[in-house]
C-alpha cells in the first residue's frame, strides 16, 4: 500500500519472533491440544496484554506461552493506566506545560531534578536500544520506569508536593505531564490502543497532531542529564532500605512517624544524599530529620542498627505521645480510605461524611489532626461520638482493631 500511494517503502527493517510454544516448550498443534487461539487471549485480556508479553521476550527466541505471565502484563498495563489516572486526578484544573519546567529549573527540588535527568537519559537509552533491535529490552526498560521510577517512587512524593499551593505544585504537575506525554509517544509503538485512548482523553490539546502515533520520536536533551543528583539518589534509595529494614528489626511498621536517623559514614555521595534528599526522607522513611554523623562514631541511646553500602546506620526508636499520635492519625486516614474504596467512591469526586467512636486517649490524640485528616480522605467532615445511636442509618460501618485499639468507623457518600 506504501509503495502504491507514496512510491516508497513502507518500512526498512522487518523483525520476527520465533515459534509460539506451549508452557511445556512443546509446539502448538491443534491435534496437540494445545492450540491457544489469538482470540481466546485477547478477548480475556485485550490486545496490548497480549503485545506487552509478546514484546517483552528476546526476539530471536521462541517464546512460551503462559497464562500466569500474561495475567503479569495484564497488571502491569493496569499500573500505566493508574500513573496517568493520576495526573487527570490531581492535576487537570492546573496549567499543564514544558516551558514552565524549563524555564524554572534552578527552581526545581532535588527529587524534581532527578526525575527530569532519568527521563532524558531513559529517552537516549530507549533509542539506542531501539536503533540496535533490541526491541525487548527498550520496552522493558520503558515498564520499568513507569513502574518503579514513576508509580512506586516519585509519584508518592508529588502526592505530598500538589497538596501545597503555588509556584511549586505548578513545576511539580507540569514536570508530570512532560515525563508522562515523553513515555505515551515512546509506548505508543508497543501498547497502540491504551495510548491512543490516554492520549485522546487526557493530553492531546488543539494544536497536537490527531493522534498519539502521529508524533515524531522525541530527542534527548544531554545537558539536562545530571549524574550526581542520578548517583545521589541511588544512595538516598540505598539508605531508605536500611530504614525500612532497621524498622522491620524493631518491629515498627511504615506508618509510624520517628524523630530522627543518624548515618555513620565516611561516603560523599551519601553525605550529598542526606544534604539534598530531606524532604525524601521524611516522605518515603517516615522520619522527621536524617543526617550524618562521623563515620566512626557510635551516638548513645535507644536505636536500631543497620549496615549498609554507604555506612552505618542509627534509626531512633524512642516513640513519643505526639508521634504515636501520628502514627495512629495515619492508620486511621489508611483505614477510611480502605473503606472509600469497598464502597467503589473516586478520589477528587465523591466526598464523604464521617463518624468515629473511639476510647478518650485515641479521641485525643486524633480530634487535633481532623482538619489534615479531611483533606486526605476526601470528606466534608469527620465526627468523633460517645454512642452508636448518634449515626444516621445507611452508612456503611467497619470496626478496626488499631494496635489494641477498638475503633469503629462509619462512612457516608454526601448526596
Amino acid at each position: 500500500l506504501g509503495v502504491l500511494l507514496f512510491d516508497s517503502v513502507p518500512y526498512e527493517t522487518v523483525m520476527v519472533h520465533g515459534m509460539m510454544l506451549d508452557e511445556q516448550g512443546r509446539e502448538m498443534h491443534k491435534s496437540l491440544g494445545n492450540f491457544v487461539p489469538v482470540m481466546q487471549i485477547v478477548s480475556k485480556y485485550g490486545r496490548d496484554t497480549f503485545r506487552a508479553f509478546v514484546a517483552s521476550k528476546t526476539p530471536w527466541s521462541d517464546i512460551r506461552f503462559s497464562w500466569r505471565e500474561l495475567e503479569n502484563s495484564f497488571r502491569k498495563l493496569n499500573i500505566i493506566w493508574n500513573v496517568y489516572a493520576f495526573l487527570g486526578l490531581y492535576c487537570s484544573q492546573l496549567d499543564l506545560d514544558e516551558s514552565i519546567v524549563l524555564e524554572n529549573l534552578d527552581k526545581l527540588d532535588p527529587e524534581d531534578r532527578w526525575l527530569l535527568s532519568r527521563i532524558e537519559k531513559l529517552t537516549m537509552e530507549v533509542k539506542e536500544k531501539m536503533d540496535k533491535l533490541y526491541i525487548h529490552e527498550a520496552f522493558n526498560q520503558l515498564l520499568d520506569f513507569v513502574i518503579n521510577d514513576l508509580s512506586r517512587f516519585y509519584i508518592r512524593l508529588a502526592r505530598e508536593k500538589l497538596k501545597s499551593p503555588g509556584k511549586g505544585r505548578e513545576i511539580v504537575s507540569s514536570l508530570l505531564y512532560m515525563v508522562l506525554k515523553r513515555i505515551l509517544v515512546m509506548l505508543a509503538p508497543f501498547l497502540p490502543f491504551i495510548t491512543e485512548k490516554i492520549y485522546l482523553e487526557s493530553f492531546k490539546q488543539d494544536s497536537d497532531p490527531e493522534s498519539i502515533h502521529m508524533f515524531n520520536w522525541p530527542e534527548a536533551r544531554p545537558e539536562l542529564i545530571d549524574e550526581a543528583i542520578e548517583q545521589e539518589m541511588q544512595a538516598a534509595k540505598a539508605l531508605l532500605e536500611a530504614i525500612n529494614t532497621a524498622r522491620a528489626s524493631a518491629r515498627i511498621k511504615k506508618r509510624q512517624p520517628l524523630r530522627k536517623a543518624l548515618v555513620a559514614t565516611a561516603d560523599p555521595v551519601l553525605k550529598g544524599a542526606l544534604d539534598k534528599f530531606s524532604f525524601l526522607f521524611r516522605v518515603e522513611g517516615n522520619v522527621s530529620e536524617v543526617r550524618a554523623i562521623p563515620h566512626d562514631q557510635k551516638p548513645e541511646g535507644k536505636f536500631s542498627v543497620v549496615q549498609f553500602d554507604g555506612g552505618t546506620l542509627y534509626l531512633d526508636i524512642e516513640i513519643t505521645r505526639e508521634e504515636m499520635a501520628a502514627g495512629l492519625v495515619a492508620d486511621v486516614r489508611r483505614r477510611i480510605q480502605e473503606m472509600r474504596k469497598q464502597m467503589g467512591l473516586r478520589r477528587g469526586v465523591e466526598k464523604i461524611d464521617c463518624w468515629v467512636l473511639a476510647d478518650d486517649e485515641t479521641r485525643d490524640m486524633i480530634e487535633p489532626y481532623i482538619p489534615s485528616i479531611l483533606g486526605d480522605i476526601d470528606a466534608r467532615k469527620l465526627k468523633f461520638i460517645e454512642n452508636e445511636e448518634e449515626v444516621p442509618k445507611g452508612c456503611y460501618l467497619k470496626e478496626w482493631d488499631l494496635d489494641g485499639r477498638r475503633i469503629l468507623i462509619w462512612i457516608r457518600k454526601v448526596s
